[in-house]
């Protein structure tokens, strides 16, 4: 039984690695196809647009193929396994959607969907003790 318990402990932090590794792989792929974008910002330069926040990184994936929006929602909900839903908004065929992380009962990572017919984005923000306020704040960027 002990062996099963130190076994488990030590899983935990691959789970955490499997799900940052699978948005990083999402990166990839997007970042050498035509009609997408991504974007990394580090915490260097949020802080020199002035984000004052527990903000450490922002990661964007932009598809502006409507060709590959179907498979782009798909990578999306596999790079998203085992976050939990915040929030959710279907309006006019778009999709708005935040889920996050949280280690220590404060919020380690969101990410921010947004999918409609022509286009999808995937806003991935990491950092210390993050809020909604936040996350709803990268949408109007």
């Amino acid at each position: 039984m002990k062996r099963f318990i130190l076994f488990i402990i030590l899983c935990l932090p691959l789970s955490a690695i499997a799900q940052t590794t699978s948005f990083n792989k999402l990166m990839e792929k997007y970042s050498t196809m035509q009609d997408c974008t991504t974007i990394v910002m580090e915490k260097e330069m949020l802080r020199s647009m002035g984000v004052e926040s527990g903000m450490d990184s922002v990661l964007v994936v932009s598809v502006e193929s409507e060709g590959l929006i179907d498979t782009f929602r798909e990578d999306v909900a596999l790079a998203t396994e085992g976050f939990s839903v915040l929030m959710t908004v279907n309006s006019g065929g778009e999709m708005v959607k935040i889920v996050s992380r949280s280690e220590g009962g404060k919020i380690s990572e969101m990410i921010v969907l947004t999918i409609s017919s022509e286009e999808g984005v995937a806003i991935r923000v990491t950092g210390n003790n993050l809020s909604l306020n936040e996350a709803i704040s990268l949408i109007d960027m």
